[in-house]
């Protein structure tokens, strides 16, 4: 949750810094004369922004092994904590039997995205803005696992069992055990608007319709790893001015992330009987990644 409270904080160091600026937004619908309206100026935003994730399949490879297949933690796995201290999921993980099926991890939408905006609106209809997001992918669990957190686990296999795609060969343990996790995203970009409709913008009861498109970076947690990512997105959307500085605005939006490759992922726990383990293996996930969603918030003109 490290991104989660680093935008948190952020984001209230800069609305700290801004809010001097601005003695206070009253929601007041009221009859204005338009010519009278700036509708332009320096605004700050939030919104509530879900997302809904679109995946490709899982891929691994390593560096040193060829892996062969990604195989799943079986549901009725168990293990028995003994004197040596190993909890009861990591005694399971030692056995290679535990493990069997093509491994396919799927994810919940995240319904607690949020985003913040700083930006500044021309006369013409453009705007530039700032803007920071959070998304938290949950991993979905299937169900039925003896194990708690059993779900979370699969390894990469360089040896299978003979003629099974699925299954470890027991005789040798040669298999990489990793943790999955939720794909937690926190982007900041930097967005190009254009309102179609500039003439209207801050006056009351009237309905802007605009475009954004941006690019940025997004810090990515997954595989129990952290990841920096160029992203980018686009916006289409509509403004709704409840007062000549208060603006609502509802609109859909899709961000890609533009590497798919997860490199140098953790493996929790390693097996081999063989002398000449490849313990220096590097692992590497392929997995296209990229979400859409809707908004709507609030936006404050500072003028």
């Amino acid at each position: 949750m490290i991104y989660k409270d680093l935008f948190i904080k952020t984001s209230f160091v800069a609305l700290a810094l801004l809010m001097p600026f601005y003695s206070s937004a009253q929601v007041v619908v009221e009859e204005e004369s338009k010519s009278n309206v700036q509708n332009y100026g320096f605004y700050i935003g939030g919104q509530y922004k879900p997302g809904i994730s679109i995946m490709g399949d899982l891929a691994l490879k390593g560096d040193l092994v060829d892996i062969k297949a990604i195989i799943g933690l079986k549901p009725e796995a168990t293990g028995t904590v003994d004197a040596d201290g190993k909890t009861a999921i990591g005694k399971a993980l030692e056995t290679a039997t535990n493990f069997k099926g093509i491994y396919k991890p799927t994810y919940n939408n995240s319904l607690t995205g949020f985003s913040g905006l700083i930006g500044y609106s021309m006369n013409s209809g453009m705007r530039i803005e700032f803007e920071g997001s959070y998304e938290d992918f949950e991993l979905k669990n299937p169900g039925g696992y003896t194990l708690k957190d059993g779900y979370k686990y699969f390894v990469a296999a360089y040896n299978l069992k003979s003629g099974s795609p699925d299954e470890i060969d027991s005789s040798g343990k040669k298999y990489f055990i990793i943790k999955n996790s939720n794909i937690v995203v926190a982007s900041t970009m930097i967005n190009a608007c254009y309102d179609f409709a500039p003439d209207s913008l801050g006056n009351v009861g009237e309905i802007s319709p605009y475009l954004c498109a941006g690019i940025g970076g997004s810090f990515m947690k997954a595989f129990d790893s952290q990841y920096v990512k160029f992203a980018y997105q686009a916006k289409a959307g509509v403004s709704y001015f409840i007062s000549p500085s208060v603006a609502i605005f509802v609109d859909g939006y899709y961000e890609g992330i533009l590497n798919n490759k997860f490199k140098d992922l953790h493996y929790n726990y390693y097996y081999s009987t063989s002398s000449t383990s490849p313990l220096s293996n590097i692992i590497s996930a392929t997995l296209d990644f990229n979400y859409f969603g809707g908004e709507i918030g609030v936006k404050f003109i500072l003028n």
